[in-house]
């Protein structure tokens, strides 16, 4: 199988090392990752500056991998349209350091990575570990659990995370919702030079915010957890599989909006404006 594999940790990442070692060998790998880690930065792609590639062998796993100056949806964008020497067969991003759930899919470059695979018609995987997880252990479970998933005959973009501890002793694989619960986030205001202020935008389980306020730390996220959702599968000790599309029509408010067309367009007759 061609894969091509992303991140938004940079190719200095230990869980794509870990990836790339477990899939080596079985498959037939692109490697195409940010310069720098490039976290939260979600969908965004690079139009107003040009993107620079550097090929760099990486001795320690035996292959050449791209660096690219830009953010991963960068990444997957021109992996699958200028580097790949032909469309993959799968898009794999990760394996994050810091778990993928809840709010953060909305800002997550992990998510955004896998999803220029979805966008292509190609299927994608987006893997995350809880943080400093056992990377080693999560890749050697995606090897065993990527037949499974080819099964499917039509294009899929799963979200897959693993909770804390060694893959091993996981309760097994749940699928999961995505939870509403929002990141207990704080922007932590400080002085700078020349009278100017500046603000860290920190969470809950940063190490900067652990230093500075350890004892008095909430929740990591805001609100009560749900039966299902990722979010409390993964605190239970679950493995989490998340079936994602890319479709922004509120379906449910499609119905409902005539009547708000139909009062629009009577003062745009009435040439009130």
């Amino acid at each position: 199988m061609n894969i091509l594999i992303v991140n938004d940790d940079g190719y200095q990442g230990p869980g794509l090392h870990a990836l790339v070692r477990a899939l080596k060998g079985v498959h037939r790998l692109t490697v195409v990752t940010p310069k720098r880690e490039r976290s939260g930065t979600s969908n965004h792609i690079t139009y107003l500056d040009p993107l620079v590639v550097e090929k760099r062998r990486l001795d320690f796993l035996d292959m050449d991998v791209y660096i690219v100056d830009g953010t991963p949806a960068d990444c997957g964008y021109l992996g699958i349209g200028a580097i790949c020497q032909r469309k993959p067969d799968l898009v794999v991003s990760g394996i994050n350091d810091g778990q993928n759930i809840a709010e953060g899919l909305l800002y997550s470059g992990t998510i955004a990575g896998a999803m220029q695979g979805a966008l292509s018609g190609i299927s994608a995987v987006a893997l995350s570990t809880a943080a400093h997880g056992d990377f080693d252990g999560a890749a050697a479970y995606f090897t065993k659990l990527l037949p499974i998933l080819c099964q499917k005959e039509h294009p899929f973009f799963y979200n897959i995370n693993f909770p804390h501890g060694p893959v091993k002793e996981a309760k097994g694989l749940r699928k999961a919702k995505v939870a509403g619960n929002r990141f207990a986030e704080f922007l932590d205001r400080r002085p700078g030079p020349q009278n100017r202020e500046y603000f860290w935008h920190i969470y809950q389980d940063s190490a900067d915010f652990q230093e500075e306020r350890e004892g008095n730390l909430p929740s990591f996220y805001v609100g009560d957890f749900q039966q299902g959702d990722d979010v409390a599968l993964l605190e239970e000790g679950y493995i989490t599989i998340t079936p994602l599309k890319i479709q922004y029509l509120d379906e449910e408010s499609w119905g409902g909006m005539d009547a708000l067309v139909g009062q629009a367009n009577d003062f745009f007759e009435k040439k009130e404006i």
